[in-house]
């Protein structure tokens, strides 16, 4: 009896480490893929050969639709493609390389689920053909970061570039620009709507309505030094405010974007080395605040034979004269107050070596003491 159980213990246990065999999921593998758009056309595709290495994905043909299928998965996507959707990205790492992606018969990226990261490298689009070129479903949230710009477009029969129901974040350097058709506004915001731009970014609207366009965006960092921006774009708000409303004239082009707030020079040299009458003179006066900061002397002079540099701040050149020259340098970049600081150069005369400064006259007193130690050398030996 005993045997039999071992046996059948033995058994359950080698059977819990036999690996299951056909059974594929979603999540096998998130390893990163490059997806060329331009190669789908009319035959369905995937990349299960590589299910082991490979983030997964498939393309329907009859549908022209291609799916990201692993949970988590990090897909690049490049190429034009002049009739496809994208679908599945809800909750996966998409890079948007180069992509020219239209979809005549409905809208080209949907999001209904929480998630997505699109990272934009270079410049992409989005077209739409009877819908809109981004769309946002309420409750669902979506991040665009990276230093590449995108540009969603509305289909005709009066669509709008993007319907954003849910959170739209845009991060780093990234540049979305939504563009309306005829009659139609850039951009759509029901209510539950948001858009988060983020410090340096940048939002551009395209208002093709008969009518102004007014939207309300907040920023997506807590702890920032930006401010808004605006061009082409009218506001009551404060730029400096965490949240900003403004208005698009009909038929303008807006841009809203975050920038750093300018600050004022503020001048961290504290003294100046002194210099010596003939020898090379070299220093830099440095300041905090917004470039480009522009350097003067506001009062006082400089030591005779050094000047100053306006743009770079450096002090040079070869002093003519001792003395202590007292003098006020000012760092000025348009944000006021312009900042002063009171320094000053003390030049000493040259040293004297002990036969006078005379070059040709040093020369010739060191030639005699030559001899004159030479031949008491002799005299002694």
């Amino acid at each position: 009896m005993k045997k039999t159980l071992s046996l059948l213990l033995a058994l359950v246990m080698a059977l819990a480490l036999v690996p299951a065999v056909g059974v594929v999921t979603a999540s096998a593998a998130t390893g990163a893929v490059t997806i060329d758009i331009g190669t789908l056309g009319a035959t369905d595709q995937n990349n299960s050969a590589n299910v082991a290495t490979e983030s997964q994905w498939h393309y329907v043909a009859s549908t022209k639709v291609l799916f990201l299928d692993t949970t988590g998965g990090n897909y690049t996507l490049t190429g034009t493609n002049g009739d496809m959707a994208l679908a599945g990205t809800g909750d996966k790492n998409v890079t948007l390389s180069g992509v020219n992606m239209i979809r005549p018969s409905s809208v080209p990226l949907s999001l209904s689920s929480s998630g997505c990261i699109i990272t934009l490298i270079g410049t992409n689009a989005l077209s739409g053909g009877s819908g809109v070129g981004f769309h946002l479903n309420p409750g669902i949230s979506c991040t665009i970061k990276g230093s590449g710009n995108l540009t969603v477009t509305g289909g005709g029969g009066g669509w709008t570039g993007a319907t954003i129901a849910g959170t739209l974040s845009i991060l780093e350097n990234a540049a979305v620009t939504a563009i309306g058709t005829a009659g139609r506004v850039g951009l759509s915001l029901p209510t539950g709507g948001s858009v988060l731009i983020g410090d340096n970014a940048k939002l551009t609207i395209t208002n093709k309505s008969a009518s102004a366009e007014t939207h309300t965006f907040a920023k997506a960092d807590v702890a920032t030094t930006h401010s808004w921006k605006l061009t082409n774009a009218s506001t009551t708000d404060p730029l400096t405010n965490a949240s900003i409303t403004i208005s698009i004239a009909a038929g303008a082009t807006a841009t809203i974007e975050r920038e750093p707030i300018p600050v004022a020079p503020a001048i961290t040299t504290a003294s100046l080395p002194g210099g010596t009458v003939g020898t090379a003179y070299s220093q830099t006066l440095a300041a905090t605040g917004t470039a480009p900061i522009t350097w003067s002397i506001s009062a006082g002079a400089l030591p005779a034979g050094l000047s100053l540099n306006t743009a770079t701040g450096a002090i040079t050149g070869t002093p003519t004269a001792a003395g202590t020259a007292n003098f006020t340098v000012k760092a000025a970049n348009g944000v006021s107050p312009d900042a002063t600081k009171a320094l000053s150069i003390i030049v000493s005369k040259a040293p004297r070596g002990i036969f006078g400064t005379n070059p040709k006259w040093t020369a010739w007193w060191a030639y005699l003491l030559f001899f004159l130690c030479f031949g008491f050398i002799w005299m002694w030996f």
